[in-house]
């Protein structure tokens, strides 16, 4: 990932073979939702803060739920990954 360059790429859920893409975003300097899953009426979304440092926050019907601060890109949107694969592992699923 090359965080110097204008262009930043975000590894988001694609559900297909590699179960990862990549999103080009002309500037990173916008809040970016990284995942979206649901299970029955519930829903839920990753969104990646970039700042001095990364913030990942995570929302549940509407609400923010938890924020953290990672010093880099790379580790906020693991932890991201991480608590969508907890998730799924609950019965989440992919919001269409």
């Amino acid at each position: 990932m090359n965080l110097g360059a204008s262009v930043a790429y975000l590894p988001v859920p694609d559900h297909g073979d590699s179960g990862v893409k990549s999103v080009g975003m002309k500037e990173y300097d916008e809040p970016t939702v990284v995942w979206r899953l649901k299970r029955g009426r519930s829903v839920a979304h990753a969104t990646i803060i970039p700042g001095t440092q990364t913030t990942v926050s995570w929302f549940f019907d509407g609400s923010m739920d938890r924020v953290e601060n990672y010093d880099s890109l790379d580790l906020a949107v693991a932890r991201a990954e991480q608590i969508r694969g907890i998730l799924e592992r609950e019965g989440w699923t992919p919001a269409e």
